[in-house]
């Protein structure tokens, strides 16, 4: 399979673990880099314009390379990777691309691949200037460049290709699902920045997961696995947990990875937590607002209604879909499936025409126009049914009465419920319930960005600045230090502010050194928000441990703050609110060395007239002014967090 004149310029064995399956091999020539089989013929192939005089594993089935636009190492240099997927498009992809020289050109030469990062030589090859005072005689010793990796999607086509990299259905493949899950907790979604600090890492909106991960998920029927990436949630979860990752990807991807009805809501619904929580939950969560019928998510809804219709997929599903869609079409197939399901004499489908016609919030308060002709349909045969007994005398002429053109607000301001139209859905196929390894959620501290390469957190990446996403010599690390400040425990940094606190109460320091120091001339506390670990950038901590001490006033004196700003924060209404020990799921400190959590709760229902509140003063430049009304001289002013238990 060699042409002529082409020669052999690099030859490597991919690594295999299963003793009974035969290694691949990766070549490089002048013009092409391909994988081989144990047998030496050729799998897979691709042309380059360069010799990829360089190559690095990523697997039994896939091997990374450089390549360029240009001949002579110009143009846009990228590092890419070539997998044994028989699929020309899924089987090849970028994993980084290399900055562009300013002078010259720079061919790369690929030293590395770990979990993390790419290490890489890259030659600059441009003229010097000798009228700068550069000694033209002088040689230029390439040093190696380090930059982070996201290494998810290589790895997962290495993955797919276990079973002959041919796109099939392999969802009860146990080995391939299994190394799935155990590629999405080493290298997909990671919810937390742990154990980065804020402006370090790699952020909590799903770097590295990208549209082509999707597709290969898709092309192999891996659903589970594409569901738990995209969520972090199993296909029949239910719960509004988990959003869809990564934000920039077009809905439509995330869409058709969902898999489920219940995750493509969650999708649509992605980005406001109201309406997620409302769209999981409807009879129980706090009703939201709901699109407008003529929004993009409102259009998906419906389009994905009339595939689950065309696919033969449950009615449950369909109804669900297209009681979000709102518009009059979606409720005209609504009114039109109750009414052709309630010939079943099993079907409890009053539910569902009530909220088709009751409980509607008026486009038009006062209009006549509210009572639409599908609400009164709806209406008609909720008391119909008892009535006629052969409801195809007058099902068939539905159609003709309510096809007419209206605007595009939305018939309902509220969704029908999850109960009410299972309830209604008879026969329906039962979903499968996860298998393992899907069968628990996926626990990213073990992320290769949280737990560090090779299970070394002190040398992950710190990502602080612009320059290390592009490449440095020495990239700066997290070090010793900033693995041990991470690793602290929330006990620690409990017990080292009640402590503080203590020390307070002992009279040992009425005011704290650090707040008298960090008092500027005007009045502004110094450093607020500007600390690495938790304690140092807490403004305000109120545990209402008061309740454990019969002879507190705290009544009357308020409660104290164990943050090291020792603010006081006071009751209004104090009489019918009470010191409770605490239900919340929340750390407790030390058994008997710090006191009992307690919860501020009421002991009475107080109206609207009767103002009851825990308030804390603020003044302008302390350590409370958080939040808004900050200029970018107080950039770590200008956000906080809140928490309550």
């Amino acid at each position: 399979w060699l042409e002529r004149r082409e020669e052999l310029l690099s030859f490597i064995e991919l690594p295999n673990h299963q003793d009974d399956s035969p290694s691949c091999f990766a070549i490089a020539t002048q013009g092409r880099v391909m994988i081989l089989s144990s047998t030496l013929k050729p799998i897979a192939e691709y042309w380059t314009k360069m010799p990829a005089s360089s190559l690095a594993p990523l697997g039994s089935h896939c091997v990374a390379f450089c390549s360029s636009s240009s001949s002579c190492g110009g143009g846009n240099a990228k590092i890419r990777y070539l997998s044994c997927i028989k699929e020309r498009e899924l089987g090849r992809g970028i994993i980084a691309t290399m900055p562009t020289t300013r002078y010259g050109y720079a061919p790369h030469l690929l030293l590395a691949i770990r979990p993390d990062r790419i290490v890489y030589l890259s030659c600059h090859k441009g003229t010097r200037l000798i009228e700068h005072g550069e000694n033209e005689n002088m040689f230029l010793s390439p040093l190696p460049t380090t930059r982070p990796a996201f290494l998810l999607e290589p790895l997962t086509a290495n993955a797919l290709c276990q079973d002959g990299g041919i796109g099939a259905d392999v969802s009860d493949n146990d080995t391939i699902q299994l190394l799935l899950r155990t590629l999405l907790e080493r290298f997909g979604r990671k919810t937390s920045s742990f154990p980065h600090a804020e402006g370090e890492g790699t952020g909590s909106l799903g770097t590295g997961i990208t549209q082509k991960v999707y597709e290969l998920l898709d092309a192999f029927c891996c659903r589970q696995a594409a569901a738990f990436l995209l969520t972090g949630n199993a296909l029949d979860a239910t719960n509004s947990k988990g959003e869809a990752l990564p934000p920039w990807l077009p809905v439509s991807v995330k869409v058709k990875a969902a898999g489920s009805c219940g995750n493509a809501l969650r999708v649509l619904s992605s980005g406001d937590g109201y309406l997620s929580e409302y769209v999981s939950s409807p009879e129980s969560a706090m009703a939201s607002n709901l699109p407008q019928s003529s929004h993009v998510s409102a259009a998906i809804s419906m389009q994905l209604a009339a595939e689950a219709l065309n696919d033969g997929r449950t009615i449950e599903d369909v109804l669900k879909l297209l009681d979000f869609a709102g518009s009059e079409k979606s409720e005209d197939m609504l009114l039109q499936i109750a009414l052709v399901r309630q010939q079943h004499p099993d079907a409890k489908v009053n539910k569902i025409l009530k909220s088709l016609h009751g409980n509607q919030q008026a486009i038009n308060p006062g209009s006549k126009e509210n009572r639409n002709q599908i609400a009164s349909m709806a209406a008609f045969s909720s008391k119909a049914k008892g009535i006629m007994k052969d409801t195809r005398l007058w099902t068939k002429q539905l159609a003709p009465s309510i096809q007419c053109g209206r605007d595009e607000a939305r018939m309902r301001s509220r969704l029908i419920g999850h109960d009410t139209i299972s309830a209604h859905a008879l026969n329906q196929d039962q979903v499968k319930a996860p298998e393992h390894p899907w069968d628990y959620r996926l626990d990213d501290s073990k992320n290769v960005w949280c737990k560090g390469p090779f299970n070394r957190r002190e040398d992950i990446l710190l990502l602080d600045k612009f320059e290390e996403w592009l490449g440095r010599r020495r990239p700066t690390l997290l070090g010793k230090e900033g693995a041990e400040i991470a690793a602290e425990s929330g006990e620690k940094t409990l017990a080292d502010i009640l402590s503080a606190a203590a020390r307070g109460r002992d009279g040992e320091a009425t005011v704290p050194d650090a707040i008298e120091s960090n008092v500027l001339a005007e009045g502004w506390v110094r450093g607020v928000g500007e600390g690495r670990n938790e304690e140092d950038n807490l403004s305000l901590y109120l545990r209402f441990s008061e309740g454990g001490d019969e002879d507190s006033n705290w009544k009357g004196d308020g409660i104290e703050d164990l943050s090291k700003y020792r603010h006081r924060a006071y009751l209004c209404g104090a009489e019918t609110l009470e010191l409770e020990a605490t239900t919340s799921s929340a750390d407790e400190g030390e058994v008997g060395k710090v006191k009992l959590l307690h919860d501020l709760v009421f002991t009475e229902t107080c109206g609207p007239e009767v103002a009851r509140a825990l308030y804390c003063e603020v003044r302008r430049g302390g350590s409370l002014d958080v939040g808004m009304l900050h200029s970018s001289e107080h950039d770590t002013r200008q956000r906080c967090t809140l928490e309550f238990w």
